[in-house]
């Protein structure tokens, strides 16, 4: 049997980014309808998205019913996720990123980014 084409995709993305959450889900889905024609090497390149922000975040200004706009909402839903804007601080991600960084060294970064 001859070996499938490799499809190799970089993705550079915030794991604060809604956006990016949304594009991941997508991406997965494209993947698992082509998985029988392609394989696929997926590789996470950090982004901050906030780049300025303290380490400890800071408070969302705007109450939690203002904080999904309605476009962001179906865009999540259309792939199965609910945003909420629950979460009442803007978090700094550098943390975030080293970790992934270091799961990556050791072959699990791409089964525990936006989990």
């Amino acid at each position: 049997m001859e070996p499938k084409p490799k499809i190799k995709i970089t993705v550079v993305s915030d794991v604060i980014c809604p956006w990016c959450w949304v594009g991941k889900r997508k991406l997965e889905m494209a993947m698992e309808k082509a998985k029988t024609k392609y394989d696929f090497e997926v590789k996470w390149e950090p982004f901050l998205l906030a780049a300025n922000l303290p380490i400890e975040g800071k408070k969302k200004d705007s109450p939690q019913h203002e904080r999904v706009p309605a476009g962001l909402k179906r865009a999540g839903a259309a792939v199965g996720i609910d945003f909420t804007g629950a979460c009442d601080r803007v978090p700094n991600t550098i943390l975030a990123h080293v970790l992934l960084d270091l799961a990556g060294g050791s072959g699990i970064r791409s089964s525990t980014c936006f989990r």
